[in-house]
């Protein structure tokens, strides 16, 4: 009755008295009841810190009764530590905790999100510079900064890689040379780094005899539905060469007629097993349907086990080829390219396909980028466009584009590349209105609602997708039918 909370704060030996209480029943109520309220002031004093109800509860479950201290001792700490506590939860937590702006503990926390903030944004690393910059614009001075930095390498939660540049041409001189300069990472990216290093080190000292022989190469060759240019034809020659290589060009340049030619020759000499990988799903299914192998994904092949985030394939236990070629290799960031690396055996060749002139992957990193600028990465560039004719202003404007010069219009009467600057975004869209609808039709006879596509790299304005879909709609379907 009214009693039961005072019995149960008694302990165990005021719930005795109770009649069909025995002993052990008794201390179990108590250690509940203790346990009960223990989490529930915990609780009450975590939703006070700007906690909503899952975030406290989450810390609770995590670390009972010391939330309390850990999050009063360093708010930041908690970001990576549990899902759902970001930098914008601890700042809140550390305005409510009175922690100043410009401090150590703030300033550790604010470097670290810096770091993670660039890696979603494609950046292994930040230059001293610009890291400075931002702990400047977010309030932390030089001193705090300098201080918070030490602590965090001094703790190795942060590292730091010194580019010492050209020496000056005066060894006296005490100013650093102009390319000198700081570089502050994640310990996650650098790890990666510098296993994505040692492994290619490790693969491309391999020593192997050549995957065939001058006859099986020859008599795959005379096979091949498309006899290969002189640049597919090295890299043939480097595939089978080499313990690691790197075959690269633009779209249309052959990099699976090369591959499948690849395949061929290997199948024929008895090379096995062979192993192809796409970081995505929908690349190793068309990697499959261009080569007609077998095809996976990079996580398939070594075994991503989500529950546990970790890979089942490692240095400990390699993935089972003898040669491994991994498809649209521009995809793939710092992470799973050193997964990928550490669980290739010493036996196994590499073979890495992919345009190194696309966008680098999401995620940190431009892994295919990073090994064509390599002199010690064997590697072929594909450069004559199969797509088109040799003549074709659309090859000259895509070179045109990777030599960093603005691409120009068509000249020739047979011409198929056009480009105009129109004065406004409403101008723009009456002239695509009129090349779809009138010019491309009259010139080339092809139909605009079944063979032309408009491309627009934003949904909203004059020219965006949804703008340009009801003014072609209108135009071509003006009943809806």
């Amino acid at each position: 009755g009214d009693e039961t909370l005072e019995a149960l704060e008694a302990g165990s030996s005021k719930l005795l008295d109770v009649p069909g209480i025995g002993p052990k029943r008794a201390a179990v109520l108590a250690q509940a009841f203790a346990e009960g309220r223990a989490k529930h002031r915990v609780m009450a004093e975590l939703r006070g810190l700007a906690l909503n109800a899952s975030q406290a509860h989450k810390l609770y479950e995590r670390w009972q009764a010391a939330a309390i201290e850990r999050v009063k001792t360093d708010p930041y700490a908690l970001i990576g530590e549990l899902r759902g506590i970001g930098f914008e939860t601890a700042e809140r937590m550390a305005r409510q905790l009175q922690i100043p702006t410009d401090s150590v503990v703030r300033g550790k926390g604010v470097i670290l999100h810096l770091l993670r903030q660039g890696l979603r944004e494609g950046h292994t690393c930040l230059p001293e510079q610009m890291l400075n910059e931002q702990l400047l614009r977010l309030g932390l001075s030089e001193e705090t900064s300098t201080q918070a930095i030490a602590e965090l390498i001094e703790n190795r939660r942060l590292v730091c890689e010194e580019e010492s540049g050209a020496a000056p041409p005066d060894p006296a001189a005490p100013s650093p040379p102009e390319n000198a300069g700081r570089w502050y990472f994640h310990p996650s990216a650098h790890d990666c780094e510098v296993q994505i290093g040692a492994d290619f080190h490790r693969l491309n000292s391999q020593q192997f005899d050549a995957a065939a022989t001058p006859d099986q190469v020859m008599a795959a060759i005379q096979r091949a539905a498309y006899q290969p240019d002189p640049s597919q034809l090295r890299a043939v020659e480097m595939a089978l060469r080499e313990s690691f290589s790197v075959l690269t060009g633009g779209p249309g340049t052959g990099k699976t007629t090369s591959l499948r030619l690849v395949l061929d020759i290997l199948e024929a000499a008895g090379v096995g097993p062979i192993r192809l990988a796409s970081p995505t799903g929908r690349a190793a299914k068309r990697l499959h349907e261009a080569t007609g192998r077998q095809a996976g994904t990079v996580h398939r092949l070594l075994g991503w086990d989500p529950i546990q985030s970790a890979w089942r394939h490692d240095e400990d236990d390699p993935i089972d080829a003898a040669y491994l070629i991994v498809d649209e290799v521009s995809m793939l960031d710092i992470f799973v390219a050193a997964a990928l690396l550490r669980a290739v055996p010493d036996n196994c060749r590499v073979l890495l396909v992919g345009d190194a002139d696309q966008l680098p992957s999401v995620s940190a990193g431009a892994v295919l980028r990073d090994l064509t600028h390599s002199r010690n990465a064997p590697q072929t560039r594909l450069e004559l466009v199969h797509r088109q004719g040799s003549g074709s202003g659309i090859v000259l404007a895509a070179h045109s584009i990777l030599q960093g010069h603005p691409p120009t219009t068509s000249t020739a009467d047979s011409g198929d590349f056009f480009i105009t600057y129109p004065e406004n975004p409403d101008d723009a869209a009456d002239l695509i209105e009129r090349i779809v609808c009138e010019r491309i039709p009259e010139r080339y006879g092809l139909d605009p609602q079944t063979d032309i596509l408009v491309l627009s790299p934003m949904y909203r304005g004059p020219l965006g997708v949804d703008a340009l879909n009801q003014r072609l709609a209108q135009r071509l379907n003006p009943d809806g039918e």
